[in-house]
C-alpha cells in the first residue's frame, strides 16, 4: 500500500520545482541588473550571466513546448510507460493508488508530475501520463486500449483531472496520442 511518505514526496517535489523557478526568474533579474550597472567597466563580458541565463530559459521552459521535445521524452521514457499498461492489466498498481483514478507512477520519469491518471470503462483503458507540465504549456502522452476508431470526446474524462481541457489531440503511434492542455 502507498504510504504517507510517498504522498508526502510526491508534493514536496511540486513545490521544489516552483522553488527552482523562482530562483531562476530572480538570477535572471540580478543578472540583468549586473550587466547594466557593470556594463561602462566590462563591456566585453557584462551580458555573459545574463546569455548564461537566457539559455538555461530557453531550454527549461521553451525546449518543452516543441515537437522535438514530445518526440525525444516519448521515445526514451516508452519503455517505463509500456511498464506500467502491463502492471496495470496485471492488476499490480492497486498499492499505487492515490484517488478515484489517480496513481502515483512507479516509474518516476514515466510521468513528469509523478502522477497517473487511469480510466477503465468495461475494459477500454485510457492512461494519462505528463510529457511535461509547465506555466504556460502541459503536455500528455495518452494511453488507449481499444484503438478501433478514434473519437475526440473519449478523452473528455480527463478534463475533471486536468487543470485544462485537453487539445490538439494527434496519433503518435497504435494506441498513444499526445495532447496539449488548453491555455
Amino acid at each position: 500500500m502507498l504510504n504517507s511518505k510517498s504522498i508526502i514526496y510526491m508534493q514536496t517535489y511540486g513545490i521544489l520545482t516552483w522553488i527552482i523557478r523562482i530562483l531562476l526568474i530572480s538570477v535572471s533579474i540580478g543578472n540583468c541588473v549586473f550587466a547594466i550597472q557593470k556594463y561602462k567597466e566590462t563591456k566585453r563580458y557584462a551580458f555573459l550571466p545574463a546569455f548564461a541565463v537566457l539559455i538555461v530559459i530557453i531550454v527549461v521552459y521553451i525546449f518543452p513546448s516543441t515537437n522535438a521535445f514530445v518526440f525525444l521524452n516519448s521515445t526514451v521514457y516508452q519503455k517505463n510507460r509500456e511498464k506500467i499498461v502491463n502492471m496495470y492489466e496485471r492488476n499490480e498498481l492497486a498499492e499505487y493508488r492515490v484517488g478515484q483514478y489517480a496513481y502515483v507512477a512507479p516509474h518516476r520519469r514515466a510521468s513528469h508530475t509523478g502522477l497517473i491518471y487511469i480510466y477503465d470503462n468495461d475494459g477500454s483503458i485510457k492512461i494519462l501520463f505528463y510529457i511535461y507540465k509547465g506555466l504556460f504549456v502541459s503536455q500528455v502522452l495518452l494511453y488507449v486500449s481499444d484503438d478501433n476508431g478514434f473519437d475526440y470526446h473519449q478523452f473528455d474524462i480527463y478534463s475533471q483531472y486536468t487543470s485544462q481541457p485537453l487539445d490538439n489531440i494527434r496519433r503518435i503511434k497504435d494506441n498513444w496520442y499526445y495532447a496539449k492542455e488548453k491555455r
